[in-house]
């Protein structure tokens, strides 16, 4: 669906998908649930928030009695209760604005972003929030504009999704009227709590595979802008594991040009690439093809599912679930604007061997 906002001097432009959807009025309540389990209604709702106060067994039921009933709890009813229970006003119906630059959705957006984007858009529904899926393109951000358009859709939290470059998105809009969540290290200047891959364990972990397979050269591939939207991990793991002697002092190539990476590849010759996936295209073309070194292995630090090469799978699906989870609990404890002291939740990745291949 598309907003038409008319033409403002300064453009600023915006776009909807994902319509906000209403849930039925006949739907599973928690007394449905508890009647199904056999249990009262206040364990039923202790059961469905995992509460260490109920037994296991016990909350495995309620939880099976809730996915059979296809039960997702009104965000409303849980803001509602805690507003009551701290003596708050109460406002109108909560939506979830999963926030992203038209930009950055080009052709080597790389699957983990959309993959990502599904799950928080399906956890939304499971939870039942409103989606607005916002699309923001524009040279210069209009905050003003931007924060009454957000506001007048009823929306109460934000999720930043992950962004190819990073930017300074302090002055993009009025963030003390939302709660706040960033899916990523590249909205900057922003005191949010983040939910991102664990990207320190992750490149480690494929240095250690290496390691064990005999790889001693180990080279890695970015360009300008990659180490930011991972805060510069690569680089101090790789470091690290060079320090130590595990692996030959071999420099980092940010490459623009395709040539600088095939000179890169000649002068200090690597037996095993770290690569991201949208990397992954310049290296078989140049590497693999022009070099005929099918044997070089390349590591996918951001795999995902049907690549047929190793690497590390992030979990893009875990990382939207949990990302607006702990936006609903913002949402519902009234906080906004920006934590006096951010938090930072990580989700480890996997390795993905040649078993997995496809």
């Amino acid at each position: 669906m598309t907003s038409n906002l008319g033409k403002p001097k300064r453009a600023l432009t915006l776009r909807w998908t994902a319509n906000r959807e209403t849930p039925p009025a006949n739907r599973p309540t928690l007394a449905d649930v508890a009647a199904l389990a056999g249990v009262s209604r206040s364990t039923a709702s202790y059961a469905l928030r995992s509460d260490p106060k109920i037994p296991v067994r016990t909350r495995k039921r309620v939880q099976l009695a809730a996915k059979q009933l296809a039960y997702a709890p009104d965000p409303e009813i849980a803001r509602l209760m805690h507003h009551l229970r701290k003596g708050r006003p109460i406002s109108k119906r909560s939506s979830i604005a999963l926030l992203s630059f038209e930009n950055d959705k080009t052709p080597v957006r790389n699957r983990y972003y959309h993959e990502l984007l599904s799950s928080a858009e399906m956890r939304c529904k499971e939870t039942g929030y409103s989606i607005d899926v916002i699309t923001v393109s524009t040279a210069q951000m209009l905050p003003r504009r931007l924060t009454t358009v957000l506001r007048s859709r009823g929306i109460q939290g934000i999720l930043i999704l992950p962004m190819i470059s990073s930017r300074d998105c302090s002055k993009l809009l009025d963030w003390d009227q939302f709660s706040v969540v960033a899916a990523t290290y590249t909205a900057q200047n922003l005191n949010v709590n983040r939910v991102i891959p664990h990207h320190l364990h992750n490149v480690y972990l494929a240095l250690n595979e290496l390691e064990k397979r005999g790889f001693k050269r180990i080279g890695l591939i970015t360009e300008p802008g990659d180490h930011e939207r991972v805060s510069y991990v690569y680089w101090a793991a790789l470091a690290l594991h060079q320090q130590r002697g595990q692996s030959a002092p071999i420099p980092i190539i940010q490459f623009e040009r395709p040539e600088e990476l095939f000179i890169w590849y000649r002068s200090y010759e690597p037996d095993a690439l770290l690569i991201t996936e949208e990397h992954l295209g310049a290296c078989i073309e140049l590497l693999m093809k022009r070099e005929r070194l099918p044997s070089t292995p390349l590591v996918i630090l951001n795999h995902t599912k049907g690549r047929r090469f190793e690497g590390i799978y992030l979990y893009p699906e875990l990382v939207g679930k949990v990302a607006i989870d702990l936006l609903a609990g913002q949402i519902q404890r009234g906080e906004r604007s920006f934590a006096d002291r951010p938090n930072v939740t990580m989700v480890e990745g996997s390795w993905i061997g040649s078993k997995a291949r496809k």
